[in-house]
């Protein structure tokens, strides 16, 4: 992945991406007069990043790490994870409330 925020939060995904969850390589981008405040990101830099995953020491890393979260994401979805367990009592819980609600009315 190729992180370059261009509006509010994406500057903050793009530093999570990098640096903590370390999936990808941010684009330096550069201020230009044209722009002025904007920040943006040229096809070298771009190609600068792809060369780096395709070539350079970060690939390994950003694979092997892009493997541990998706090996992770898996177990929390499947039947019986963290996330089926929260989305089953939120569905009960919210079953349960409708039943209340019918039963005034």
């Amino acid at each position: 992945m190729v992180a370059m925020p261009w509006w509010t939060d994406q500057s903050t995904n793009a530093k999570y991406i990098t640096d903590v969850l370390h999936v990808g390589l941010r684009g330096k981008g550069i201020v230009t007069k044209k722009t002025g405040h904007k920040w943006i990101v040229t096809k070298e830099d771009i190609e600068m990043c792809i060369k780096e995953f395709v070539k350079g020491e970060s690939r390994n890393e950003i694979i092997r790490n892009s493997d541990k979260w998706k090996k992770l994401a898996k177990v929390t979805l499947d039947d019986c994870g963290s996330s089926d367990k929260t989305y089953r009592r939120v569905c009960s819980k919210t079953c349960m409330q409708v039943q209340r609600f019918c039963r005034r009315y």
